[in-house]
């Protein structure tokens, strides 16, 4: 009664002006990265997340250019603002992905780096992954 399948449910955000992420305000949430941020990337809708601290997710959005974050009624109105303004002029809203981060945000490389820990664990060597983040590194 109340489940929409997956697949009408991406149709939704393939038309979508603003895709929304709301976060909570725990402290164990600063540094989350929600699934709805992967389900939302192959979309070029800007991502607006709100609430929470500004931790990894907030410098994900500005670094990959998805979205921006914010905390504030009136930074959120901000946002819509500009978004809306935009849309009026264009008819569209878009917020074009950079490749690297498209790249960077993949489960591939996600799992490489995760076995690269693992084997690296049990081989007693030094772990070859990066140790910073690429928004850290620019």
């Amino acid at each position: 009664s109340g489940h929409t399948p997956y697949r009408e449910v991406r149709a939704l955000m393939a038309t979508a002006s603003v895709l929304l992420i709301l976060m909570g305000e725990e402290w164990y949430l600063r540094d989350a990265v929600p699934a709805k941020l992967y389900d939302y990337l192959p979309f070029e809708a800007p991502i607006l997340a709100i609430g929470g601290a500004q931790g990894v997710l907030a410098h994900l959005l500005k670094w990959s250019g998805a979205g921006s974050w914010a905390t504030t009624p009136e930074a959120i109105a901000d946002i819509l603002r500009a978004h809306f303004q935009r849309w009026q002029a264009d008819g569209v809203i878009r917020a074009h992905r950079r490749p690297e981060a498209l790249d960077y945000l993949t489960q591939r490389r996600m799992a490489a780096e995760f076995a690269e820990v693992f084997n690296a664990t049990v081989e007693h060597r030094p772990i070859a992954c990066h140790s910073t983040a690429p928004w850290e590194r620019e």
